[in-house]
């Protein structure tokens, strides 16, 4: 009994948790910014919330050809016309995984190229360490970067946590079954 308790207080907890998202940051060809196909990749977890709260956790899957410490880095978001490059006002995460308040990065990106103005969000690199001040790059070398494959965007909304009279019927309905009544006569320890 002990056990289903259990099992029940997990499942209410993982369906009310919050949503999360994924994106890859991949090797890019810089001739046509195309995903290299079997190059360095990574992948991103994360929740971003409303207020701007970025909460992430990056795992580099594959990265044998990059070289240097690399650092994750929130792009200034780009605006159309404005040729300034290395840009100011990009933002280094503290490490793989953490918290940081991204708000004031985030827009609809108008890059020229891929994002035309109409998607919210934000741009997300793994870049070298070396190359990059704390707020803008200090060097360009797109061989080594791992470049987000979408924005990042706020999630969906996290799913609602059943309501308690659902949870007590389904555990009714579990507790007269032929199945757990045999399973408590039976019970060895």
């Amino acid at each position: 009994m002990k056990k289903l308790l259990t099992i029940l207080i997990a499942v209410t907890m993982i369906a009310s948790a919050s949503a999360s998202c994924t994106v890859d940051l991949v090797e890019k060809n810089p001739s046509n910014w195309s995903k290299i196909s079997g190059g360095n990749y990574g992948t991103l977890t994360y929740t971003l919330d409303g207020s701007g709260t970025l909460t992430y956790n990056f795992a580099v899957m594959d990265s044998d050809t990059l070289s240097g410490d690399h650092t994750l880095v929130v792009i200034e978001p780009e605006l159309a016309g404005v040729s300034e490059w290395p840009k100011t006002g990009s933002m280094a995460l503290s490490g793989l995984s953490g918290s940081a308040d991204i708000s004031a990065l985030l827009g609809n990106i108008d890059d020229g190229a891929d994002y035309d103005g109409s998607v919210y969000g934000v741009k997300i690199w793994y870049v070298p360490t070396a190359d990059f001040d704390g707020s803008k790059f200090t060097a360009w070398n797109p061989a080594n970067i791992l470049f987000e494959e979408e924005l990042i965007v706020p999630c969906d909304e996290p799913t609602p946590a059943p309501e308690f009279s659902s949870l007590a019927i389904a555990l009714a309905a579990l507790l007269s079954t032929p199945a757990f009544a045999y399973l408590l006569v039976n019970k060895r320890n």
